[in-house]
């Protein structure tokens, strides 16, 4: 890729509902047509158990380029969780060309509300905490 080339991220969703997907989209300068860029995510308060991927990859075409991104459910209601997603220019993730602005993973309504570090007994015996 040229020097001075630029990833620019153009839509990033506020929040996302845990179980649900998330589309990033992209508008690149100075990368030629149909190269590959690498996406990855960066936990704030999120684990990698979050997400059904943490990296990946797209094709840059006519200077966009989009993808997106799936997380997972837990039916635990807990505070929103915090991620940001990184483009990189190459599979290794080390050159570095955005970072996109933080996006909430929210739980779904009808989650089961837990409390850290407090006993829960399931049915059958089963305690948890």
């Amino acid at each position: 890729m040229a020097p001075g080339s630029t990833v620019t991220f153009t839509s990033v969703p506020t929040s996302i509902t845990k179980g649900s997907t998330g589309t990033f989209n992209t508008s690149e300068t100075g990368i030629p047509d149909a190269s590959t860029l690498y996406w990855a995510i960066n936990n704030g308060t999120t684990t990698n158990s979050n997400f059904s991927a943490v990296t990946g990859s797209y094709t840059a075409t006519s200077g966009a380029g989009s993808f997106s991104i799936v997380t997972l459910t837990d039916l635990i209601s807990e505070a929103d969780l915090t991620f940001t997603v990184s483009v990189y220019q190459d599979s290794g993730l080390t050159i570095l060309k955005a970072t996109s602005s933080t996006v909430n993973l929210a739980s779904p309504s009808g989650s089961i509300p837990v409390a850290i570090g407090t006993g829960i007994t399931i049915g059958g015996g089963i305690t948890i905490g």
